[in-house]
């Protein structure tokens, strides 16, 4: 197919561009309904580096965050404090930075696109809409774009390195060179998994420039400087982790000894990971509904036989020398075996943990679609064919766009969705901001939150915009659980079940004034509602002695 005109082939850009941007900024705080604990986490960090220099936990400028022992990488949150000064504490503030570095992503594809395909050319100029288009719909794209998860990040800047790296070999600009290698080393600071995934890539990425005389050694030499310039914190403090030593202190920064190594994402090779990938690629579903809807998949279902097209084509081509093999594909190639590599070393695979890999699987199938497109250009029907595609296409979006929303509001309404029910052990808590701020109003001595979320007290911090300078150094770790004591009257345990002598279930709650307790709705029928008033707060249900 043809688009001749190319001020209607320009307009139809712009358009893709505005109409990805909306579906990955509107209704930020709708969708996804709730609050995710790493969110949370993350914000209110940003919260607290914005008006202390230290994080939640009183550690100044750290390298990495403590987030419950586990870490949580830094970029995402200091990014984060700029937009939390501008629009305070809330779903906006939290999710908008990824949002945001995501549309721009759009645009990052765009230009990678068209030095792929000569937009000049006007049999091309379908081929770079079609790119376009698959890469604003793409469910997965739009779905972690909408949500503040720090790792997350990773692709998006991955992506940028990958543009700056596919400029130099276009150009042969060597700032383009080490432009890329500054990016990519900015992205180890946003997911733990990208200490194998970057130096896979940057080895491949050495290896094919020397080959075909890209670079000399004096360039691998100058970037492995730059690299170590940007990422030595981290090194010290993978070292610092690795070898279980104490926090180091700077005078502008600390690197922090972590309860849990963030190196255990990495386990040793396991056939096991190439079995649950291949799950994964073909199914498109890891059962987390957060990651990808269920029956849509990551890059659409039907997609999956148009992306092992794709990559056979390539190799194929490229096999046999073909002319229209770009350097560019080689790139994405590159990248996507890289993160093949970084799967079979991973602990546990879903979707979330081989993020590296979506966008090199996006451009395949783009690929793929386009090779298509080039055997129905000479088939008698190719307008129609074409047609057929696009609609299915559009009609995939569709559904997909449906299911998310009615998902989200299903969720936002407390409403049974399936066997894979979000509302049962969710990270999207969804109402506990009214829980929080009603009982906040109460005054109250002691406020017990009994069996919700191991990490409420940063749900708290959180919707209350504490100030982080009351809680340093006062979180204090029950040995049955993970639950911690922040503040003199916040205390969060698991629920202590009782049986009292007819066999009745209790929950063990002491009838004292001024004493609160938040529970899951479920729990109410071990309360006894003879001494305590219940107030209702969607599936969360507060306790109060009765007068």
């Amino acid at each position: 197919m043809y688009i001749e005109n190319k001020k209607i082939y320009k307009n139809l850009i712009y358009l893709l561009m505005i109409f990805g941007a909306i579906l990955r900024i509107a209704f930020l705080d709708k969708f996804p309904a709730g609050l995710n604990s790493d969110e949370a986490a993350a914000s209110y960090n940003s919260f607290s580096i914005l008006n202390t220099l230290c994080d939640k936990d009183g550690m100044f400028l750290p390298i990495y965050f403590l987030n419950y022992d586990g870490g949580q990488s830094p970029l995402y949150i200091y990014i984060g404090a700029i937009f939390v000064k501008i629009f305070s504490l809330n779903l906006w503030a939290t999710r908008l930075p990824m949002a945001i570095i995501s549309s721009i992503s759009i645009y990052i594809f765009y230009k990678i696109i068209i030095m792929r395909y000569d937009e000049n050319d006007a049999e091309n100029r379908f081929n770079i809409i079609f790119a376009l288009l698959f890469f604003v719909i793409n469910p997965y794209h739009i779905m972690k774009s909408r949500w503040g998860l720090d790792c997350n990040l990773f692709p998006e800047l991955m992506l940028l390195g990958v543009y700056f790296l596919i400029k130099f070999l276009n150009g042969k600009k060597n700032k383009d060179f080490f432009i890329a290698f500054i990016v990519l080393a900015i992205s180890s600071y946003t997911y733990a998994t990208s200490y194998l995934a970057l130096p896979i890539f940057c080895i491949l990425v050495y290896v094919y420039c020397i080959k075909y005389k890209f670079i000399n050694y004096k360039m691998i030499l100058q970037s492995l400087i730059i690299v170590l310039i940007i990422t030595w914190p981290l090194i010290l403090f993978i070292i610092v982790n690795f070898f279980d030593l104490d926090n180091i202190e700077f005078v502008f920064m600390t690197i922090p000894k972590l309860k849990s190594n963030r190196m255990s994402l990495l386990t040793s090779f396991s056939i096991n990971n190439i079995i649950r990938l291949f799950k994964i690629l073909i199914l498109q579903y890891d059962f987390l509904y957060y990651n990808a809807i269920r029956g849509v998949g990551i890059y659409y279902i039907y997609s999956f036989p148009v992306l092992i097209f794709g990559v056979i084509k390539y190799i194929k081509e490229k096999y046999n020398r073909h002319k229209d093999v770009s350097f560019i594909d080689d790139v994405f190639m590159m990248w996507l075996l890289s993160s093949v590599v970084l799967a079979m070393f991973l602990k546990e695979i879903n979707i979330n943990r081989i993020n590296f890999m979506i966008i090199p699987l996006i451009y395949f199938v783009i690929k793929g679609f386009i090779y298509l497109f080039s055997y129905i250009s000479k088939m008698k029907y190719k307008v129609l064919l074409n047609t057929i595609i696009i609609l299915v296409l559009t009609i995939n979006f569709t559904v997909f766009l449906y299911k998310y929303v009615d998902l989200n509001i299903k969720k936002e309404n407390l409403i049974e969705i399936d066997t894979y029910n979000t509302n049962k052990d969710d990270t999207f808590l969804v109402g506990l901001d009214d829980v929080i701020t009603y009982i906040d109003t109460l005054n109250a001595d002691r406020i017990y939150a009994l069996g919700i979320d191991a990490m409420m007290d940063v749900y708290v911090s959180y919707y209350l915009k504490l100030d982080p300078k009351t809680h340093f150094n006062k979180r204090i770790y029950f040995k049955d659980s993970k639950a911690a004591h922040i503040l003199s009257n916040w205390y969060f345990e698991k629920p202590v079940i009782m049986n009292d002598i007819n066999g009745k279930k209790y929950i063990n709650m002491a009838n004292q004034k001024g004493v609160v307790y938040i529970i899951r709705k479920s729990f109410v029928d071990m309360v006894d509602t003879n001494i305590y008033n219940i107030k209702y707060f969607g599936k969360y249900a507060v306790c109060e002695p009765a007068p």
